[in-house]
């Protein structure tokens, strides 16, 4: 009786925790490509041989990206 109502226990708080993982993932999903780059991301692109205008024109697509899905 005991170890039962112990394994409902557990139980509930594992499925409270995947619906809470759930929901954090579906959060960080709808804000992806909203926010601009970050200053080690422009540097990454620096080195990588994109200019100014190249970094731009690629957050810009990758914002249109996200908001078409």
């Amino acid at each position: 009786m005991l170890s039962s109502i112990f394994g409902s226990v557990i139980m509930t708080i594992a499925t409270l925790a995947l619906l809470m993982a759930i929901g954090i993932s579906e959060d960080n999903r709808r804000n992806m490509g909203k926010q601009s780059l970050s200053k080690q991301e422009k540097e990454i692109m620096s080195k990588a041989g994109f200019d100014t205008g190249n970094q731009k024109e690629l957050h810009q697509d990758i914002k249109d990206f996200f908001k078409t899905k």
